[in-house]
């Protein structure tokens, strides 16, 4: 159970994101690979990256969530519960410090919120608010709103805070840039959402310190006590560079590919 999937045949001269890439090709954790998951029935254990960097998105006990087939992509997708489920790369201290290591990166995130409207869901972080860490988080927010923030010493700052709404019916793409080099020296973010109204926004704002010290997990906040995320998540890349306006486009084609006629 868990372990099959419907999907087409790639064509040859497709993109990859390899391919693309190359060593800035950092990490990807994809519910519809079934080669790299473990699986206990449709509880998944872990979920290796398809990069070959060898980490892994690990859960176990009641904190794994499900495998299930999503009707609208005709794929499989990690299914969480808002109440207890997250995967987390373990020991992943500032592997994820985009925000200072002079490269940047980018998160991009295939996912369906299903929480109510007052409801936040955390769909990948590596930062806690509010302490002495910076790091960078991606959530459905209250007003089913899609944000991307930084966190410095003392508060959460909202980059991007999404004018599309976060429906429960629909499959979103989301392509979170953290860019501390541009014109401005400060840290940005923009994002090109599922191609229903905006395709890109961006904001500044500058975190305090320069080392994110907390694990990178899926499905909620580091302190599992608030944000668990509701919903199913296709897959999240993680690049360590920011992509190019050509690479941007190639990303949009990759996802096209993968998920044919789901908009993008």
């Amino acid at each position: 159970m868990g372990r099959r999937f419907t999907h087409y045949q790639m064509p040859s001269n497709a993109l990859t994101w390899s391919g693309v890439f190359g060593a800035n090709y950092y990490d990807h954790w994809r519910a519809w690979d079934a080669a790299s998951l473990t699986l206990t029935g449709s509880l998944v254990n872990s979920a290796a990256s398809l990069t070959g960097s060898g980490r892994s998105m690990v859960s176990t006990g009641g904190n794994r969530p499900s495998v299930i087939t999503d009707a609208t992509l005709g794929l499989n997708v990690f299914d969480f519960d808002g109440i207890s489920e997250y995967m987390q790369v373990n020991a992943s201290t500032a592997l994820y410090n985009f925000l200072h290591n002079g490269s940047g990166g980018c998160v991009i995130a295939v996912y369906r919120s299903t929480a109510l409207t007052t409801a936040i869901g955390r769909v990948i972080s590596n930062i806690l608010t509010g302490t002495t860490d910076a790091g960078f988080f991606i959530q459905k927010g209250s007003a089913d709103k899609e944000q991307q923030l930084i966190a410095n010493a003392s508060a959460a700052i909202t980059l991007n805070n999404n004018t599309s709404l976060v429906g429960t019916t629909q499959v979103h793409s989301s392509v979170s840039i953290f860019d501390p080099n541009n014109a401005t020296t400060l840290d940005k973010t923009y994002n090109i959402f599922d191609g229903t109204t905006n395709k890109a926004n961006s904001l500044t704002a500058t975190p305090s310190v320069a080392n994110a010290n907390r694990n990178l997990i899926m499905g909620v906040l580091p302190n599992f006590i608030q944000s668990f995320f509701k919903g199913q998540i296709a897959e999240i890349i993680i690049l360590d560079t920011v992509p190019t306006p050509t690479q941007l486009t190639q990303i949009q084609t990759i996802l096209s590919q993968d998920y044919a006629t789901f908009p993008i």
